[in-house]
């Protein structure tokens, strides 16, 4: 699997995730869930969102390195 190819299934998976986590929250609305949001949920955003950037950067890197080398 390529990098961009992993960046875009980390990308459609985030997405798919927060639907889901919307879905529940509508469902779910005690001190619980708010605990679980902000240890489990929220962190998950930021982290993904990093994963992704560093993905794109490592692709362009690799992508310039090929082209170099034919």
């Amino acid at each position: 699997m390529s990098l961009r190819t992993g960046m875009h299934r980390l990308q459609d998976a985030t997405k798919a995730f927060e639907v889901r986590w919307d879905a529940a929250r509508d469902q779910w609305h005690d001190r619980r869930s708010r605990e679980f949001e902000a240890k489990v949920i929220e962190p998950i955003q930021p982290a993904a969102r990093a994963a992704i950037a560093a993905m794109e950067q490592m692709a362009e890197v690799t992508s310039r390195a090929r082209q170099e080398c034919s």
